[in-house]
């Protein structure tokens, strides 16, 4: 097993998983750059969330070898990929929508010592690590707003803020702008500049093309398991293969 490339955070070789018979994932190989915004895309059935589950932990590879930084992390369970810093916000909410943006952030801070019927307190740690990230998303209005009375577009803000507030290394985001209303799309854009701009290395799934060229420094693009091109987003949208693959012409 060869040592981990010292600019990559990630590095996925040769990855397969099928589903009765079928390749989801058929040798998958890309690397994810530390500091840097990483784009997955492809049409619905390529792969891209199969591939998201293998890194995470959620599926468990047929074979190939996922590395993050030092550790050979293909046979790892969920909880020691996240201990070692990886963060995942999914592509349906996983928010509770009877609980305040606070009360939210607290939970995935603290899950095991919060209290649903009590609102246990923060500590004055978790407190000021809370409001740092409010401040830095700009959501020290709403601390108190029950989610449930937000847009869509802003819980989908509120995931982001909690995948940046557990420790990591690594920010996995699925698909984080689909079904976002445009002004809110913009504002994802700035602070996910902003999260790269402070050494962020993010690896995103996305549909909305244009929020892709205009953010990620490197895209990868899949097609019926497998990947057809990588390079920069300039690179990716003159790409014939992808043209006829996903962008339809």
């Amino acid at each position: 097993m060869g040592r981990l490339i010292l600019n990559n955070l990630l590095e996925i070789k040769d990855l397969h998983k099928s589903f009765s018979g079928v390749n989801a994932v058929d040798g998958v190989t890309f690397e994810v750059e530390r500091g840097k915004i990483t784009a997955l895309i492809g049409p619905n059935g390529s792969g891209k969330t199969t591939v998201f589950n293998l890194i995470s932990g959620i599926l468990e590879a047929d074979s190939g070898e996922i590395n993050f930084e030092t550790n050979a992390i293909t046979d790892l369970p969920i909880h020691e990929r996240a201990r070692l810093g990886m963060s995942r916000m999914f592509q349906q909410s996983r928010l509770f929508l009877n609980l305040t943006i606070k009360d939210n952030l607290l939970l995935a801070l603290d899950g095991r010592n919060f209290n649903l019927f009590t609102r246990s307190k923060a500590t004055a740690e978790q407190a000021r690590r809370i409001q740092d990230i409010l401040e830095l998303f700009e959501l020290t209005k709403k601390i108190n707003v029950q989610v449930k009375a937000l847009s869509f577009g802003q819980r989908r803000l509120i995931e982001i803020a909690r995948a940046y507030l557990l420790p990591h290394k690594l920010i996995l985001l699925d698909e984080p702008v689909a079904g976002v209303t445009p002004h809110l799309r913009d504002d994802i854009t700035k602070f996910l500049i902003m999260l790269r701009e402070r050494g962020e290395t993010m690896l995103i799934i996305e549909h909305d093309m244009n929020f892709v060229f205009n953010l990620a420094d490197k895209v990868i693009v899949m097609d019926a398991g497998v990947c057809i091109a990588t390079g920069k987003p300039e690179d990716i949208r003159n790409d014939a293969k992808v043209k006829e693959a996903y962008l339809g012409e």
